[in-house]
């Protein structure tokens, strides 16, 4: 076989198997997507079977290094412990939705984390800290004309 049409081969099996990682990866997202939606859906009337659906695609999302999917299921199951009355746990959780977003530099998840971490210092009677969580979020709102109704939670 000549080398040319060797490396015509190789380029498509390249090609081929870069479109096969990118459909997988699609794939992933949607259906990590998918659960994160069931478990908002469901996180009031069966936060513990929304909990077991946010772990699961949380550890999908760390499994195939999805970062801003893996700061969303930590951002949810934050939520999720809230709905619980568990605060502690929620705010730990928050705590590294956070940090995931700052890492991503991703000022809207911030804002949203920020908006949850207000809603939880409210409920614990925090609340200088709430107030200040609620400063934090307002702005990125407004900045990204997003609805700015605080004491909301977001997703």
């Amino acid at each position: 076989m000549p080398f040319s049409t060797r490396l015509g081969l190789l380029l498509m099996l390249l090609v081929a198997g870069f479109n096969q990682a990118k459909a997988t990866k699609v794939q992933d997202t949607t259906r990590i997507g998918s659960m994160l939606d069931s478990a908002w859906a469901i996180m009031y009337q069966a936060p513990d079977s929304a909990l077991q659906l946010c772990n699961a695609a949380l550890e999908i999302a760390r499994n195939k290094d999805l970062a801003p999917w893996e700061a969303k299921a930590n951002n949810q199951i934050g939520v999720v412990y809230w709905v619980k009355s568990d605060y502690d746990s929620a705010l730990v959780w928050l705590q590294e939705a956070f940090e995931k977003y700052a890492a991503l530099e991703d000022e809207l998840g911030m804002g949203r984390v920020a908006n949850n971490f207000g809603i939880t210092y409210m409920e614990l009677d925090y609340y200088e800290l709430a107030m200040r969580s609620f400063q934090d979020a307002l702005p990125v709102f407004k900045a990204q004309n997003q609805p700015t109704r605080m004491a909301t939670l977001y997703n």
